[in-house]
Formats: C-alpha cells, sequence, structure tokens
C-alpha cells in the first residue's frame, strides 16, 4: 500500500517548570567533552543572510550504545556567541536549543544537517533556526530496520539527547537547556509529538537506563509537529479516501495500480466516513467552532456520511 500521509499540522507546547539553565558568565566554551578537532567552521546563506556557524560532530549521546552509528547528535552554535554577540535579541545564555529529528517512515534517521534545499534553494529547518540565533542540537536515531531500532528505540533515544543536553549544560558552547524545541515531519513529526507529551515518564525508564542515558529530566520548552503519522492503524484509509482513483504510483519507476490493488483502495476509501463517524468528534467540533460558516462544509460532511 502507498505510503501513509495524514495532511495535518499541530504544535504540541509542554512547558517546563523548572529554573533557567546556568549563566555562561564567562561566555560559551569553544569546546565540549569531545576531542576539539570534532569542530568545523562553516558559513552559509540562508535568503539573503550569511549565517557562520561551529559545528560538534558525532557525539555519542548515550554510555551504553547498541546502535553506536545513530546513537550520537551534531551541535551548531553561531559564530555571534563566541565573540559576545546577539542574534535576534538571544544572547549565548538565552539561545533557545532546536532539536530536529531526521525520522521517515520510523526508520533510522540520520543527525540533521544545516543545508539549503537543491530544489527550491531555501534553508531547511536547522540553517534557518541558526539564522534565528538558536542553537541546533540534532540527534540521529535508530529505527524499524535496525536489530536494535524497534519501538520503542526511536522515542528513548530522542529523549535519551535530551538528557544528554541537560547533564552537559554547563559544558555546552551555548544555549538555554530550559528551552528546548523539537521538530519533525510525518513519523519524525509523530516523534516529535512523543517528545513533548511524554516527559519524564517512568514507563521509558528502563529502555533509557539499558542504553545509559544521562539521569536528568527529558521534558521539552515545545514540540514542532509536521504531518506526524501516529494513528498507523488506520490511516490508510484517510488516505485512499482522498487519493482512491489515482492508480499510478512511485515506488521507483511508475507503476500501475492492479486489480486487487485497486479493490483494497475501494474498501478502505468506504470504511473511512464510518471510522470516522465512530469517533463521535468531527461533527461537533466543528459545528461549535465554525457555526457561522458551517453551511460551507456542508458539502465535506455530505461526503464523510456524517450529516
Amino acid at each position: 500500500m502507498r505510503f501513509k500521509v495524514l495532511l495535518s499540522v499541530v504544535v504540541v507546547l509542554a512547558v517546563s517548570s523548572c529554573a533557567l539553565a546556568a549563566d555562561f558568565a564567562n561566555g560559551p566554551a569553544d569546546s565540549i567533552t569531545m576531542p576539539p578537532g570534532n569542530r568545523v567552521s562553516q558559513t552559509m546563506l540562508a535568503g539573503d543572510k550569511l549565517v557562520t556557524f561551529r559545528s560538534w560532530l558525532d557525539i555519542p549521546y548515550v554510555n551504553n550504545p547498541s546502535e553506536p552509528e545513530y546513537q550520537k547528535l551534531n551541535i551548531y552554535v553561531p559564530e555571534e556567541y563566541f565573540h559576545d554577540g546577539t542574534i535576534n535579541g538571544y544572547t549565548a545564555r538565552t539561545a533557545p536549543i532546536f532539536m530536529p529529528n531526521g525520522v521517515g517512515g520510523y526508520m533510522p534517521g540520520k543527525q540533521f544537517i544545516p543545508a539549503n534545499d537543491t530544489r527550491h534553494g531555501t534553508p531547511n529547518a536547522a540553517l534557518y533556526a541558526l539564522s534565528r540565533g538558536y542553537v541546533v542540537v540534532s540527534p540521529a536515531i535508530r529505527g524499524r530496520t535496525l536489530a536494535n531500532g524497534k519501538a520503542p528505540a526511536l522515542i528513548v533515544d530522542y529523549k535519551a539527547a535530551v538528557r544528554w543536553v541537560r547533564h552537559n549544560k554547563e559544558k555546552l558552547p551555548a544555549g538555554d537547556t530550559e528551552k528546548i524545541i523539537s521538530d519533525g515531519l510525518s513519523a519524525g513529526g509523530a516523534l516529535s509529538s512523543l517528545l513533548g507529551a511524554t516527559g519524564n515518564a517512568k514507563e521509558y525508564e528502563p529502555y533509557l537506563k539499558e542504553i545509559g542515558a544521562e539521569d536528568e529530566r527529558d521534558d521539552i520548552f515545545a514540540a514542532v509537529v509536521y504531518c506526524p503519522i501516529t494513528n498507523l492503524e488506520n490511516a490508510d484509509m484517510p488516505y485512499e479516501w482522498i487519493f482512491n482513483g489515482v492508480n499510478t504510483y512511485h515506488m521507483g519507476p511508475a507503476r500501475e495500480m492492479d486489480d486487487n490493488m485497486k479493490a483494497a483502495s475501494d474498501a478502505l476509501k468506504k470504511a473511512f466516513p464510518a471510522y470516522l463517524r465512530s469517533l463521535g468528534l468531527i461533527y461537533l467540533w466543528a459545528k461549535i467552532h465554525f457555526n457561522h460558516i458551517f453551511s460551507n462544509y456542508s458539502l465535506l460532511y455530505h461526503k464523510c456520511g456524517i450529516i
């Protein structure tokens, strides 16, 4: 079946309750706990703005990794913070820490690297965050195709990266460890929402201890969640309800759906309105929040079979 997509954008906020991170009284450090040779300086164009930043690469964030190639992170810090500078009103002490993940399809995700989109020439989220004065910490994360990457490995790794950041708050070059913001797309969006919603949940402790995560909090300030694919049991139904009749798919060379695939698409499309009605949510929510323009939505709800 074709790749599942949920057409929604959600931002989940999880406000922490502890005090601000330690004051960098002497300015940002020039290295953390890794060899200084891991540091790289780069300059990139983000839109019409030149962004210079320092990078620390491939830092392990757990003490007992089961997949060492993935359980490591990169840190990117704007150059201005090494010269007592400010960006967008932030200083080395107050800059939020942006923590994007590169997970897709619940498969392993490498570190998210600042770059310009090759198709549109626009800065990706990491580069844009740097241009706005954020510190970027990007962990690689295990996924389902690895021997040790099955659930809950993905969220456990994300939490472990947060704990590593808090454990090293006195040694970080810059960044406010009480303003950690996660970010992800599709399965990565689901992972971002989980990180925001399960801060310090005791259920994950055995898994975190198993990989040698630091003994710290893992709640975050906010989660940016794009197209989160969370309801995996039912995700095929809305997809086929939207795209039923589009019978050419591109997984490698373009191919046509056969009769069995078309029949499955038809069945899933027909099943979706009943599933939607069973939730008991959509009609009531629309009636309350869109009463003044409800008539504009009547065709949509008739198509769903709700009214």
